[in-house]
């Protein structure tokens, strides 16, 4: 099952309801990384061979972190990828490779699926909860 993109959506939403409409990007940003996670089904579409599912990885979230930490330098995007990748595991069946390429054990993550999707609502809150935060600092002089 791939991820549902009404679920990505409600995670994007959440975001935004903290914030407002400000943080419409938010409500884009997360669904949008939520469903682009499936991009490791392209090899196999393409018609070659594909033993794990990278994006599916905790090394690919630690990369991604990065990524966005060095050139976005946001705390509420970092939130967002987090959000985005444990919302797609809550709704994904099968078996996953969770620390490729370090290692090739197979987790069934089915049954944490709850626990996934409660990290991915907690974890969008807090990024429309920064955001709020660093708008009011900004507004009110540079203060808190």
């Amino acid at each position: 099952m791939r991820s549902s993109p009404s679920s990505a959506l409600f995670l994007g939403v959440w975001s935004a309801i903290v914030y407002g409409r400000r943080g419409l990007p938010l409500a884009v940003l997360t669904p949008a990384l939520t469903v682009i996670l499936d991009i490791d089904h392209l090899p196999a579409y393409l018609g070659f061979s594909q033993t794990i599912r990278p994006a599916h990885s905790l090394v690919f979230l630690a990369g991604a972190l990065a990524a966005t930490a060095i050139t976005i330098k946001t705390l509420e995007v970092d939130f967002v990828v987090v959000a985005a990748f444990m919302g797609h595991l809550a709704v994904d069946t099968g078996v996953f490779a969770l620390f490729s390429p370090i290692s090739f054990q197979y987790y069934e993550l089915t049954p944490y699926g709850p626990a996934f999707a409660l990290g991915a609502e907690a974890c969008a809150l807090a990024a429309g909860i920064v955001l709020r935060r660093r708008y009011r600092a900004e507004n009110a002089g540079g203060g808190m």
